[in-house]
């Protein structure tokens, strides 16, 4: 076994190392009990912001699922051969802001609505389903009998890619129908705004 000597005299500290009074090293774990207050204060204060945000999430949900969902359109959605037409002299006849509810023209069971809007302004229109993000741009307009017709330009991927929109002018407003190969997709009976 090796013994240390025993000395009386301090022992030496480094070139520019700070000594306590008594001539004994300074608390050098000082700037780490430091560091450690901050990174629990930094910790604390982001776990506090994660659970507000949990709450706020929490509540939004709540909020949202306690309004009442739109109901069903359950009625018989007029189709162009069935109403009244105004046959338009001139594509520009149409033009106004026109708003209602559309329907799944397919699904005659079980048909799904939903609420948009279409604009035409002459020759050239904008179709928007706002919850679903569907946006169309009607162009190349022609009158077909008692429809004016327009080619659907979908504007990004929430909507067909291929079809055309005929709106029939009522007394009431429009009558507008999807169609695509020839069939009926969409149809809606819409007011003018």
């Amino acid at each position: 076994m090796y013994a240390m000597p025993h000395s009386s005299q301090p022992i030496s500290q480094p070139p520019g190392s700070p000594a306590s009074p008594s001539g004994n090293p300074a608390n050098t774990f000082g700037p780490a009990k430091e560091s450690a207050s901050t990174r629990r204060l930094v910790v604390g204060t982001g776990i506090a912001v994660l659970v507000l945000a949990a709450i706020a999430a929490i509540v939004a949900g709540a909020i949202g699922l306690s309004k009442p969902q739109p109901q069903p359109i359950t009625e018989n959605f007029p189709s162009s051969d069935s109403v009244d037409a105004i046959v338009p002299q001139e594509v520009s006849e149409l033009t106004g802001t026109y708003s209602g509810a559309f329907r799944n023209a397919i699904q005659a069971d079980n048909p799904s609505t939903w609420l948009g809007a279409v604009s035409i302004t002459g020759d050239e229109g904008l179709l928007v389903y706002p919850r679903q993000g569907c946006q169309v741009f009607l162009s190349d307009a022609q009158i077909d009998n008692a429809a004016v017709v327009f080619k659907a330009n979908p504007l990004n991927s929430k909507c067909n890619p291929t079809g055309t929109w005929s709106f029939t002018q009522t007394e009431d407003g429009i009558v507008a129908e999807y169609v695509e190969g020839g069939q009926i997709i969409v149809a809606a009976m819409l007011t003018r705004e």
